[in-house]
């Protein structure tokens, strides 16, 4: 190396609103960032919030007074040398402490404030001795966009690993040798730096900005369940769980073409009369990822995210970097999955090709978790990162999740009551066993569960079923948009919950001062009776098979006024449900 001083950069752009200045800021900063060169971290160099800063990243971003963790670890060579840790702006702190400029000969971990002001920022750590001959550079940017346009370390491809739960004593399958790690409520960022003094791992991400939330990664060396238990027992530690994985929830069918046969039965057309959808109004489709090009979807797909790591796509990602490489604002994938979903709630209508969604003026936010093969499943903290995204997006009202697992996680559960504190809907499918045991995230709290039911009306085959459904819907035979420009039958409770989720857009773009209790109470109140052909089923099909007419004329009915108007307060805070001319009972 020819360079003869050594610095690392971080380049921010934080859209923030009012002043904090860095302790110790004005550190001279050279060679200027473009000439630095770019170089990979492997065990050595900085990291953000557990990411390492080189090449490879996307981007990062932040807001206003986020506190982040910031990890140094000296080059090999330079042991003994003082390196200077430094920023333009923010605030560092160590061991609760506001400090100034940062003087280290070892690894370093420190929590780093985000200031209150828009501008670019630069974090420096070069050494103090200029004597030496070595040179790492890192030069990025970060928009004020959400703060969730980075990944973490990538996931092996062949990821799953199959053990006994050493509590549970089931079988379970999660992400190899990764947990998911909260830290107890006051506890410091460093402290997951700290905790490695036991146990000897990797932290591969933050998964949220706002929580101490971290996915790890155990040496091969260390023993995992024992890990676990350590881990489990530190007081430091609020959680920790497996890195579950969960599946698509479809059972494949004919591939040709065909017609709508659910339509009729909710009476789609008539509701169509009263509303088709706004493309205000958006749908995230948590799944494999839509083919944007279909020309039945093309025009109601906006720009979405990719939260798979590792796994190659057709759209040109590579494996393990979990970014969408070819640039078009959307993850490809070439399973049909995802495209079949979303072609169920929003395909559009009116346009001369071959189906439309139930909500076909909508738009669909893709936001991808299933590797591009589909040969695995998701992982828990892929699904978290994804919950936590739509829960971000101001457009998004309705989250729907066609996957299903066994496996309870309360990490997961708190995203999910994070996105409905955030006014979304949340819709589930309840799974394809046949069973009334739980799935997840269908079982969670603030999740509509949907139950599949075929065309004689009667529950599917293979739909689960128990007190904990909340709705039910068709879900056999049902003909939808697939990859590759082509369309699909398909079956499953992973068709059901886009219908549902599809009239929720309904439900929004006809009324959108409705909050999503509101919502949710509209659409599980005006259902079909379900159990006329389902007796040996009661209770344990939800209220009834969603139907989009008697929903969209249940708003008409229920609340004071006209339509459209608000209620005597202005904002639906006296909102009172009264039965509609078509509602059962």
């Amino acid at each position: 190396m020819t360079s003869k001083r050594i610095a690392l950069f971080i380049i921010f752009i934080v859209a923030l609103t009012s002043h904090s200045a860095c302790s110790g800021g004005g550190n001279p900063l050279s060679p200027e960032p473009d000439s630095i060169p770019f170089q990979d971290v492997e065990g050595e160099g900085v990291y953000f919030d557990g990411i390492p800063i080189g090449d490879s990243m996307s981007g990062l971003s932040t807001s206003p007074g986020t506190v982040h963790l910031i990890s140094f670890i000296p080059p090999e060579g330079t042991e003994g040398k003082d390196f200077r840790i430094s920023c333009t702006s923010g605030t560092w702190i160590l061991n609760g402490t506001i400090v100034g400029p940062i003087l280290t000969t070892r690894e370093t971990a420190l929590e780093w404030r985000a200031p209150d002001t828009e501008g670019e920022i630069q974090i420096v750590i070069e050494p103090v001795d200029q004597g030496f001959d070595c040179a790492l550079g890192f030069n990025m940017v970060v928009d004020a966009r959400p703060p969730f346009a980075y990944n973490g370390q990538p996931t092996p491809v062949n990821r799953e690993s199959t053990f006994v739960h050493p509590m549970s004593g089931e079988t379970v399958v999660a992400a190899e040798g990764e947990l998911l790690v909260k830290l107890a409520p006051g506890e410091s960022l460093t402290e997951i730096m700290s905790l490695r003094s036991a146990q000897d791992y990797s932290v591969l991400q933050r998964l949220n900005i706002h929580q101490s939330l971290f996915r790890l990664r155990m040496d091969p060396d260390v023993d995992f369940l024992s890990a676990w238990f350590e881990l489990r027992d530190d007081p430091r530690v609020e959680t920790v769980e497996f890195n579950y994985m969960a599946y698509p929830v479809a059972i494949p069918d004919d591939p040709d073409y065909g017609k709508k046969h659910e339509f009729p039965k909710i009476n789609a057309s008539e509701a169509w009369d009263i509303e088709t959808g706004s493309p205000d109004v958006w749908v995230a489709v948590i799944d494999t990822g839509v083919d944007r090009n279909h020309p039945d979807l093309a025009g109601n797909v906006v720009n979405g995210a990719d939260f798979i790591l590792g796994g190659d796509g057709l759209g040109g990602e590579t494996e393990g970097d979990g970014v969408d490489q070819n640039n078009d604002g959307i993850p490809d994938q070439n399973v049909g999955h995802g495209t079949h979903v979303a072609g169920i709630i929003a395909a559009q209508g009116d346009n001369g090709e071959g189906a439309c969604g139930i909500a076909y003026n909508a738009s669909i936010l893709p936001l991808r978790i299933f590797p591009a093969n589909g040969d695995t499943g998701a992982t828990f903290s892929s699904i978290i990162e994804a919950v936590n995204y739509a829960a971000s997006e101001e457009n998004v009202r309705v989250i729907s999740m066609s996957i299903g697992t066994t496996y309870e996680s309360s990490l997961l559960q708190a995203a999910i009551d994070d996105a409905w504190d955030a006014g979304k809907v949340l819709v589930a499918a309840a799974a394809n066993s046949n069973t009334d045991s739980k799935y997840f995230p269908a079982a969670h709290d603030n999740v509509i569960a949907v139950a599949a039911i075929n065309k004689s009306d009667e529950k599917a085959s293979f739909s689960n079923y128990g007190p904990w459904v909340d709705v039910s819907a068709y879900g056999t035979g049902i003909y939808s948009t697939y990859f590759d420009d082509s369309y699909a039958y398909m079956s499953g409770t992973s068709m059901a919950c886009p219908l549902v989720s599809g009239c929720f857009a309904l439900l929004f773009s006809y009324e959108p001062s409705l909050t999503n209790d509101q919502a949710v109470s509209i659409m599980t109140l005006y259902t079909e009776d379900v159990y006329e052909s389902n007796p040996e089923y009661a209770g344990q099909l939800g209220s009834g098979l969603v139907n989009p007419l008697l929903a969209l004329e249940g708003v008409t009915y229920s609340q004071p006024g006209d339509v459209g108007d608000a209620d005597s307060n202005g904002d639906y805070s006296d909102y009172e449900l009264e039965p509609g001319p078509h509602t059962q009972g």
